[in-house]
């Protein structure tokens, strides 16, 4: 069901139940989800488990955190 609906929506990439998984987890911690409600939420046991969506934006942080200094202009 999940393919046709994505086939309907013009999507040429598979989709698939555990990629709408992790692209949620993904996206709710880029807008600050706190790990533990995540790991609540995604009926995580391990804390480890959840944590592994923290890693998936390390590019997008380092780049952040590499002009932070001028936007807080702390010279």
């Amino acid at each position: 069901m999940l393919k046709k609906l994505a086939k309907v929506a013009g999507l040429t990439k598979s989709v698939y139940p555990h990629l709408l998984r992790h692209t949620f987890a993904t996206e709710a911690v880029r807008h600050g989800a706190r790990v533990h409600a995540l790991q609540a939420v995604l009926g995580h046991a391990n804390l480890s488990t959840t944590s592994s969506y923290l890693h998936a934006d390390e590019a997008e942080l380092e780049a952040v955190a590499a002009v932070m200094p001028r936007v807080l202009d702390t010279s």
